[in-house]
């Protein structure tokens, strides 16, 4: 895989995603190339039955869940939320109530946003659908992922395992393990760089003592 640009803080990138359906044993997959460089992308397959609601959740469990944020889909004009509260006018559609056979068709684009302060922005598409075989009671199953991309040190060009999660951007924000500990912003800002959009976005996955980075000698890149 091309090495990629290391991200700015918050990163805002985007994903590849797929569901869609017409029966209860039929499923969709399929994926897209999303806002700029396509660092992280995943392809799913989901049930007719399925919802947004659940196509919602695995996007939580294995790219973005932090704080608990809200999120939205918005599909052909159509605004979909998780939590909907009528507030500042009439309600959005419940995600929950938003089954894929009946609001997905193959090669409709999806936007999707998680946290709608410090928002991590996907796009997704349905590429088709055919026989379903789902692993377990899942409705929506994970195929395929990027692997983990590649950062350097913006300091010594070492294997960057931190990013600043605050005021820095571009190569400033990474930082070697012992990089981090003299980081300008405090160690204590510094979180770890993981396999997520939502790198170094509002402490995303944790923010780190920093005890925890004294890494073994065998385990120091050069």
């Amino acid at each position: 895989m091309r090495r990629a640009s290391p991200p700015g803080s918050p990163l805002r990138r985007s994903a590849q995603g797929a569901r869609a359906g017409r029966e209860h044993r039929r499923r969709g997959e399929g994926g897209v190339q999303g806002e700029g460089p396509t660092t992280y992308w995943m392809h799913l397959q989901a049930r007719a039955d399925a919802t947004l609601a659940d196509v919602d959740g695995i996007l939580r469990e294995t790219w973005l869940e932090c704080c608990g944020h809200l999120s939205a889909f918005e599909v052909a004009g159509t605004r979909y939320e998780l939590e909907p509260d009528g507030e500042y006018g009439p309600p959005a559609p419940p995600m929950g109530a938003a089954r894929l056979a009946d609001v997905l068709r193959p090669r409709v684009r999806l936007a999707y946003e998680y946290d709608l302060g410090s928002t991590t922005h996907l796009r997704l598409q349905v590429a088709g659908r055919g026989p379903a075989v789902m692993q377990g009671r899942r409705k929506v199953d994970l195929l395929a992922r990027n692997d983990r991309p590649v950062f350097n040190c913006g300091a010594c060009g070492r294997y960057a395992e931190r990013i600043c999660s605050v005021g820095c951007e571009g190569d400033e924000a990474m930082a070697c393990a012992g990089c981090a500990a003299a980081h300008r912003c405090g160690p204590e800002v510094m979180s770890r760089v993981v396999n997520s959009p939502r790198t170094g976005v509002c402490g995303f996955p944790t923010v780190w003592s920093p005890v925890e980075f004294r890494p073994a000698k065998s385990q120091r890149r050069g």
